[in-house]
């Protein structure tokens, strides 16, 4: 999340972010001892519902909204990696009382501690990739909608190897099944401009017009005390993740 992955022109904004999908279909013998469907597993909202109203779709547009907003070039919760070698200091930005019904976790790299309030659903951003064209991108066509869905369509997804995502030590199955294309966000502005996670920009470059392509896994809320989510996953050379968030539900 934190990386760039490529840069298509000047002010491309393409980041490859968290972890991996698989590369290759299952054989015959892994498939006849896959892990049971995801309508047995109680621990995440299934792809295809709409948990609190909303779909994955629009949960990941919220959650790099939320990431972009809270974030700089060098601090916040995107860059929470490089804080002094201390991962999850900054996990609460942007996530106070009031912020909605679901707590977002950022990173790719390290082991992190983060408390979250009882009741929050949590969503974890296992691979993504998100792009967005400012307002003063030329030329102008580079400023549309079809052209920041054209940059995402099957890009930097289908190399990476080793996805992995646990809950308390019990796999989440079927990973790949995630994967959502999110509704266009606008970001009309950020409250550390003209810094930005995207590095400075001018007061003209406002509003962004933004879409992300990624494997997001919203996990029920936890009950009350300690849990363990870890996700690991290799996209070599641009990102190689293993993340494991020691979180204490209270």
């Amino acid at each position: 999340m934190e990386r760039p992955f490529k840069h298509l022109a000047a002010q491309a904004r393409l980041l490859l972010t968290l972890s991996a999908i698989l590369a290759s279909p299952l054989s015959a013998s892994a498939q006849a001892a896959a892990p049971a469907p995801l309508a047995a597993v109680t621990q995440v909202f299934p792809p295809e519902s709409s948990p609190f109203g909303a779909s994955y779709a629009e949960w990941a547009a919220n959650w790099w909204h939320w990431g972009l907003s809270s974030s700089t070039s060098t601090t916040g919760p995107l860059k929470d990696d490089n804080v002094n070698g201390v991962g999850g200091a900054q996990c609460a930005v942007g996530q106070g009382p009031g912020s909605g019904p679901v707590w977002y976790l950022a990173g790719n790299a390290g082991t992190k501690s983060c408390t979250i309030p009882h009741g929050r659903a949590i969503l974890v951003n296992v691979l993504s990739a998100v792009y967005c064209a400012f307002n003063d991108d030329q030329p102008l066509a580079t400023r549309s909608v079809g052209f920041v869905r054209s940059v995402l369509n099957g890009d930097a997804l289908d190399e990476t190897t080793g996805l992995s995502m646990t809950i308390d030590g019990k796999p989440v199955p079927l990973v790949r099944r995630f994967l959502a294309s999110s509704v266009i966000f606008p970001l009309y502005s950020i409250p550390s401009a003209p810094d930005t996670f995207f590095g400075p920009v001018a007061a003209t470059s406002f509003p962004f017009t933004c879409a992300t392509d990624g494997f997001y896994v919203l996990v029920k809320p936890l009950s009350p005390g300690s849990h363990t989510i870890h996700y690991a996953g290799n996209h070599a050379p641009q990102l190689v993740t293993n993340v494991t968030y020691n979180l204490t539900v209270q």
